[in-house]
């Protein structure tokens, strides 16, 4: 075996994203606990606002190679999986993109109706909550890989 290429073992892997991710959920934890929620102003948006947004959103999300990569990888695993042709992977595609403009609309929303509920007392305990969950999941994920290292 080569000694060099012995860090690419799928144990030592997981043992390295194991506690990066570990770090990380405890640091980003930390900085929740610490963080103190800001007000923010309600804005009113007419159709500029709402078209800026709208584009923003797009351009995101097209522009990104991970949701390109994921949509190829998607339509070709269907397509040979099940055997389809053009004519059945375009409405395929077209409910999928239906379907997730539709929840984006409904998450947008139900955030704006959320918006009038979130007072800077709520926003601070949601903080507080999240913080704490994330650190202790940051130290249990810790715990299993240091536990696991010790034991090879």
């Amino acid at each position: 075996m080569n000694h060099g290429l012995r860090f690419l073992d799928i144990e030592n892997i997981r043992i390295f994203v194991g506690i990066i991710g570990g770090g990380f959920l405890i640091a980003y934890g930390f900085s929740l606990w610490l963080k103190k929620p800001k007000s923010f102003a309600v804005r009113k948006g007419g159709k500029t606002v709402i078209a800026k947004y709208f584009s923003g959103g797009f351009l995101l999300n097209t522009l990104n190679p991970a949701v390109l990569i994921y949509w190829i990888g998607m339509i070709s695993s269907i397509g040979i999986q099940f055997s389809f042709n053009i004519f059945h992977i375009i409405p395929f595609v077209a409910g999928a993109i239906g379907t997730v403009f539709l929840t984006d609309v409904l998450k947008s929303f139900l955030a704006a109706r959320l918006q009038n509920l979130l007072r800077l007392r709520v926003i601070f305990w949601i903080n507080k909550t999240i913080g704490m969950a994330l650190i202790a999941f940051g130290v249990i994920m810790l715990y299993y890989v240091l536990e696991k290292l010790l034991l090879i």
